[in-house]
């Protein structure tokens, strides 16, 4: 079965690259006709004024490739449509800046969707009490926390893009060797998108992905982890799985908030959610010299391995991931330790 799906798995991921490599500088013309740009300022790194709006070229990727593919479930309808939603909030909020209410209203909407509609939810939860509540009240919170943290490594250029394709990699690569085709199939559309885009993207950029683009990658990933079966048996599996693969956008977003916290840059969710400072995991390797480039692969080369390790809990028993887990979780200590001198040298 899956020789015929190979075959079917290059020829969306054809599609999908080749539609948003060509489909960029189309975007990108019409972003700039209509001033949909990032201008420069004491935050921001580029020099030029540089068109938003790339995650359209992406996401129609993204969708043309799944269409073409004529193959559906009702949780990849979920995902497909409630990641829509977040695309077109993200980029009429690059355009017009939208209130905070509507953006959030927008994105419960879209998480609903995933959850109610198609279905998809967190199942790493032991038959408690209240059981089914949890995964809804977690998932809610997953789609929202791992969109928001995909969106805050949107910081250096091909950063974002980057770890879009890494992390498909590693969803389509458990999906391959367990025959989980619907998962497979979203992931080799964001994959195909991504890399199509990335061209485009890689320092010096001449196009942005947006807040539209990089939600959507986030949401898509997010959504990914939920639609994925990664055991029946092992709570450890089912957890490790999602956190090792988009580990690194989630501790980023953890640290920062607990950091931001401590030092009393914000005090509450409303400063949380418009606080914007040069003080996440990119910001640091940066400012410890590996310049943007340099930090941008140290990132691609960190995310890899421990996606590297999930794919390997996919395929091991119980005292297998307790080892695998530990592992990470010292390369997130490392992580920790490399951002506190970081944040000594700004």
């Amino acid at each position: 079965m899956f020789t015929f799906y190979g075959l079917r798995f290059f020829l969306m991921f054809l599609i999908s690259f080749s539609v948003s490599y060509f489909l960029t500088p189309l975007v990108r013309f019409v972003a700039i006709k209509l001033k949909v740009l990032d201008y420069p300022n004491q935050r921001k790194k580029h020099q030029i004024p540089t068109p938003l709006l790339g995650g359209i070229a992406v996401y129609v990727a993204y969708a043309v490739s799944i269409l073409w593919n004529l193959e559906f479930s009702l949780e990849l309808k979920g995902i497909a449509v409630g990641s829509t939603i977040i695309l077109l909030i993200g980029v009429i909020d690059d355009w017009k800046n939208l209130p905070a209410g509507i953006k959030l209203a927008g994105h419960i909407a879209a998480a609903s969707i995933v959850i109610f509609w198609g279905g998809s939810t967190i199942s790493f939860i032991p038959h408690w009490p209240c059981e089914k509540i949890l995964e809804i009240i977690i998932s809610y919170f997953w789609l929202a926390g791992v969109t928001t943290a995909f969106n805050c490594m949107d910081g250096v250029d091909g950063l974002a893009t980057g770890l879009g394709i890494i992390s498909g990699v590693c969803f389509f690569a458990i999906a391959y060797l367990t025959h989980q085709s619907y998962l497979g199939f979203l992931s080799i559309a964001l994959i195909g998108a991504c890399a199509g885009f990335l061209r485009h993207n890689w320092k010096p950029a001449s196009i942005f992905l947006g807040d539209g683009g990089s939600n959507f990658i986030g949401f898509v990933l997010a959504g990914l982890a939920l639609l994925g079966s990664w055991s029946d048996t092992n709570p450890m599996v089912s957890l490790g799985i999602p956190l090792l693969i988009l580990a690194v956008p989630i501790f980023d977003m953890v640290y920062i908030t607990a950091s931001r916290i401590k030092n009393g840059n914000v005090r509450n969710l409303h400063q949380w959610i418009e606080y914007v400072g040069r003080d996440h995991f990119h910001h640091r390797l940066i400012n410890l010299g590996f310049g943007e480039r340099g930090a941008v692969i140290f990132i691609y080369f960190l995310s890899l391995s421990l996606g590297i390790s999930a794919i390997a809990i996919s395929r091991t028993g119980f005292r297998e991931v307790i080892l695998l887990l530990t592992q990470a979780i010292i390369i997130l200590l490392i992580i920790t330790s490399v951002m506190v001198v970081g944040r000594k040298e700004e």
